[in-house]
């Protein structure tokens, strides 16, 4: 069983960060009103995990028995899709929500549609949530009709505090200051994407152990470097200088 499903935050206070957006997101929700969602960001800053909790939030307004209906519209991305089925759901007894995942990969003809779709949606109690990698591929019609949110990709301390909190829950106890460093490693390289630190972590652990040996993580050079390692090119007169001074840079956090 994968741990991040397993451990999938239940409730958003569960989820880490993300603090501004949770609370206008339980704003929009706590006024009784029902309004539709877009979430961009980045692929694994956390866009899907919000939905479905949107989601939750929404139907438990209702005393009548309500779905929540999840699509990956990179394969339902065309105007049939809308016609046929969305369409017919929305007009459908009850309420329900709608997740459409990568919704920046639809097709215009079938984003127009839906936004036809919106505003009768809100008058049969159904919410519409769009997730994103490209906010600008979402067409602007629906834009005005949602209220949308930039998800970012969280920072490795955050993304340590959860990893902590799951090794905890699995009984696996970090013995070692080599085992805290290798598994700082494997969450600098997941790049803010929490569901790739916790599957590596996963992988790494045996036996409620970490395994120093299952892989090598390769050093991660943060973003705030980068100035720094152009300044170095462009600065030093040498090959050999540049290797030098690179090396620092790159190390420099495990000195």
């Amino acid at each position: 069983v994968s741990w991040a499903d397993k451990h999938e935050p239940k409730s958003l206070d569960e989820v880490i960060g993300h603090q501004l957006v949770k609370q206008k997101i339980q704003d929009s929700i706590g006024d009784n009103q029902i309004a539709h969602f877009i979430l961009h960001g980045e692929s694994g800053s956390g866009k899907t995990v919000l939905a479905k909790l949107i989601a939750k939030l929404f139907i438990q307004r209702f005393d009548e028995e309500a779905s929540i209906r999840q699509y990956n519209a990179s394969d339902d991305r065309g105007i049939n899709f809308v016609r046929n089925e969305i369409m017919i759901l929305v007009q459908s007894r009850g309420a329900a929500v709608f997740i459409l995942d990568e919704a920046d990969m639809m097709t215009k003809e079938a984003q127009n549609a839906l936004r036809a779709i919106l505003p009768e949606a809100k008058r049969r109690n159904k919410m519409f949530i769009f997730t994103c990698n490209h906010y600008d591929r979402i067409e602007e019609a629906i834009k005005s009709r949602c209220r949308s949110f930039s998800i970012n990709r969280l920072s490795s301390k955050e993304i340590q505090t959860r990893v902590i909190e799951i090794l905890k829950a699995e009984n696996v106890v970090i013995k070692t200051e080599d085992e805290v460093n290798y598994i700082r490693s494997i969450i600098l390289q997941s790049k803010g994407d929490m569901r790739q630190a916790i599957d590596s972590v996963q992988e790494a652990v045996n036996d409620n152990e970490i395994n120093l040996n299952y892989y090598q993580p390769q050093h991660f050079v943060d973003d705030s470097k980068i100035d720094a390692l152009l300044d170095i090119i462009m600065f030093q007169q040498s090959i050999d200088a540049i290797n030098i001074d690179v090396r620092d840079l790159i190390f420099q956090d495990d000195k």
